[in-house]
């Protein structure tokens, strides 16, 4: 897995409670050159503001990652991946953060609408141009993402990849990994193997902690642990969805046949706002309406 310190420092700037907003704002910071160690990095921060939450992203011209409210729920460096018969898009490495090897892959258009405002990333490669369109709703505590594929080669195949670490990255021996669905729940303790969880298609949701270090309860070095996160999906959409669940880090991921050529997902993170318990009966609770979509076919 990619490096996991570099943005964790901003852990601590978002704490602060997010006024309301009357509509939904996005902020775009453009490209920016900062210092990390001896290096000189670029990224660029798109952040949008919602009233009920501020929700940021980050990347550095290649990836998409998250960094508000927290920076592990959705891995600040790759929350998510999507490949087309193979070929990569969205994917991660720390050579990429270096101004002399930046290359901006990634176009993104923003989207400035009040009642949902967001932002698209698109990407072109040899098999696919593939966007990832996400928005957040006026006062809403979620986010969408719409993956949209458009082929350039006879497609076999799509698959999409989420990376988590919940609640906390720290201490490392002692995380209970935990993947909760509206049916059952699976921990995975630090001397377990990792485990995959095929989820069925009576279970459109997942909620992903830890079991020990619930929202609030002290780490290392006086840090605290956040709350969980969650994902929604429509089960007719894929054709096969899986959690690879770690002693680190938790990785939903999803498969789609030739057919399926545009994704659905709703994502949150409960960073500073809720327990576990509290998270989980978010998650019972929600109703989420999904677009007209046909079933993914082999």
């Amino acid at each position: 897995m990619p490096r996991i310190a570099c943005r964790i420092a901003l852990l601590m700037g978002c704490l602060a409670t997010v006024p309301a907003v009357a509509e939904v704002r996005v902020i775009d910071s453009g490209y920016q050159e900062s210092k990390r160690g001896d290096s000189v990095v670029i990224d660029r921060t798109l952040t949008i503001k919602a009233g009920k939450k501020l929700f940021a992203f980050v990347t550095n011209g290649c990836s998409i990652g998250m960094v508000r409210p927290t920076a592990i729920n959705w891995y600040s460096h790759e929350m998510c991946t999507v490949k087309v018969n193979g070929e990569t898009f969205f994917g991660y490495s720390h050579l990429d953060d270096a101004k002399e090897r930046f290359v901006e892959k990634s176009k993104v258009r923003i989207i400035n609408d009040p009642a949902e405002g967001g932002f698209e990333m698109t990407q072109e490669g040899k098999q696919a141009t593939v966007k990832l369109e996400v928005r957040v709703k006026d006062n809403d505590d979620k986010f969408s993402l719409q993956v949209t594929v458009e082929s350039r080669q006879a497609i076999k195949g799509t698959q999409i990849s989420f990376c988590s670490y919940p609640s906390t990255m720290e201490p490392a021996d002692k995380l209970n990994r935990v993947v909760a669905t509206a049916k059952r729940v699976l921990t995975v303790g630090p001397n377990d193997p990792p485990v995959k969880m095929e989820l069925d298609k009576d279970e459109g949701w997942i909620f992903l902690h830890d079991r020990v270090y619930d929202h609030d309860v002290p780490t290392l070095a006086g840090r605290r642990a956040v709350g969980g996160c969650g994902l929604w999906y429509p089960t007719s959409e894929p054709l096969h969805a899986e959690v690879q669940v770690s002693r680190a880090h938790i990785d939903p991921q999803f498969s789609y046949g030739p057919d399926t050529t545009r994704m659905h997902f709703v994502l949150t993170d409960f960073g500073h706002d809720k327990s576990n318990a509290q998270a989980l009966e978010t998650m019972q609770a929600a109703t989420v309406s999904w677009p007209q979509v046909p079933a993914s076919k082999p």
